[in-house]
């Protein structure tokens, strides 16, 4: 997360990940002052965006939690990651606006123009927020973020599984905003074959998986794996999950369970979970099946 252009802690944490330089021409290309990359989970909507971000010079980076429902942890998170992590100037003005206001869930709109106002002092350029969905059924935290979109002097990268409820038609015709949704982001014949090579058996599944890149990902680590022609890809995914997780160590089985309840995969939290045995865990996911399996798919 920072304003300088220099590499987000969310970005830090690299996997082998198949390059798509077409869906960065498509970004480098759309002139629209927000873009929205709206697609189910498993679509590369994530790893996309930190392959974009590291073509920036300036951008905030922040990826979303249910705690962002609430206005004030919002601001002041947006604030923390323009000060990249630190209670610098623009923590400090958000926090005296909290201060200022009395219910901060009814001071959206005010909290967004303040926010609007570090962003144009820092001079960035982007800002990207992450897993926008769970804001949804969250109207305040909506509405700072709508303004932010609508007030501010910079460009903006939204990665969803659903559109805000504020990016209408309209704005798409008057050119103010940009959406990239499930047919853009699936891969190609051309992907797919440089994620699962020339076997004609992983390809036919590939072509069950209607270009959806967790499905090929997970294709690709369970080659011999023979599904119905007629299975649907979500019943493929589940079905290829189950082998993965069926082939894994029984230790390994343990830890992939915990490591799903934790959602947030960064080095801090599964080093505070597994402690002195975290860089053993970490070696047998990324090592034994999951470094292969989350190379397109980070949802």
């Amino acid at each position: 997360m920072t304003a300088s252009g220099a590499k987000p802690r969310q970005v830090s944490h690299e996997r082998r990940i198949i390059e798509r330089p077409r869906l960065i021409k498509l970004l480098d290309e759309t002139s629209a002052r927000t873009i929205l990359l709206v697609a189910p989970a498993g679509y590369g909507k994530t790893t996309l965006a930190r392959q974009w971000a590291k073509t920036l010079q300036s951008f905030v980076w922040l990826t979303l939690t249910p705690r962002h429902r609430d206005v004030a942890w919002l601001a002041a998170d947006i604030a923390e990651a323009m000060d990249d992590g630190r209670h610098g100037p623009a923590s400090r003005a958000i926090a005296e606006h909290l201060k200022a206001v009395r219910n901060p869930q009814r001071a959206a709109r005010h909290l967004g123009l303040a926010i609007v106002e570090q962003l144009c002092d820092a001079r960035v350029q982007w800002l990207i927020v992450d897993d926008y969905h769970e804001l949804v059924g969250a109207p305040e935290s909506d509405e700072l973020i709508e303004t932010i979109h609508q007030r501010i002097d910079s460009r903006v990268l939204i990665a969803a599984r659903v559109s805000p409820e504020w990016a209408t038609s309209r704005r798409v015709v008057y050119g103010e905003l940009a959406i990239l949704e499930r047919e853009e982001l699936a891969m190609t014949g051309e992907e797919v074959t440089e994620v699962l090579g020339a076997s004609s058996h992983l390809n036919r599944l590939a072509t069950q998986a209607s270009g959806w890149p967790a499905l090929v990902a997970l294709a690709a680590t369970v080659p011999s794996a023979r599904v119905p022609t007629s299975v649907l890809p979500e019943s493929v995914h589940q079905y290829l999950a189950d082998e993965l997780y069926h082939r894994a160590p029984e230790n390994l089985r343990d830890a992939l369970m915990t490591l799903a309840l934790l959602g947030d995969l960064s080095h801090a939290s599964v080093a505070a979970l597994f402690g002195s045995n975290a860089v053993d865990v970490v070696a047998q996911h990324s090592g034994s099946i999951l470094d292969r399996a989350h190379s397109n798919s980070i949802p």
